[in-house]
């Protein structure tokens, strides 16, 4: 049994496009968002797929953060961080999304970001966890002179 042209052209869109092409126009629409959390801060930065830097928001850049110092660390922070480093995805036509986690941050902040882009309709491909491990651990104490 012989498929018609036209049932193989529509089963496979990127038919016509060699494997660099295909890699090419993934690499255009995949970008990564890089979450930092330190002790009253969260920073978020976006970035394409070669790594250059397209934009950076913080928890002292939302209005919580702005209106008092004290609310940049608050889960809500770092919400309006999150939903401007979207609004910037959405401008530039990113349609994947990796996301790197570079702290030790909670359960619930994976998962809200997790959820934010799910409801924008962005793929998310990969969430990496990324946590600054000390090399030797901990410094021991000094020795008890008598």
């Amino acid at each position: 049994m012989k498929f018609s042209n036209n049932f193989v052209e529509k089963k496979n869109k990127f038919n016509n496009l060699s494997k660099s092409e295909i890699i090419a126009l993934m690499d255009k629409i995949t970008c990564k968002v890089i979450l930092r959390q330190t002790i009253n801060n969260f920073a978020f930065t976006l970035t394409n797929n070669k790594n250059e830097v397209v934009c950076s928001y913080s928890g002292g850049k939302t209005p919580a953060g702005i209106k008092k110092r004290t609310l940049r660390k608050t889960h809500q922070a770092a919400l309006e961080a999150m939903d401007l480093i979207i609004s910037r995805i959405l401008q530039h036509k990113f349609t994947r999304v990796i996301i790197i986690i570079k702290s030790y941050t909670n359960f619930v902040i994976k998962s809200s970001v997790n959820t934010l882009f799910k409801i924008r309709r962005l793929k998310v491909v990969n969430i990496l966890d990324r946590k600054p491990i000390p090399h030797n651990g901990m410094r021991k104490p000094k020795k008890r002179r008598i």
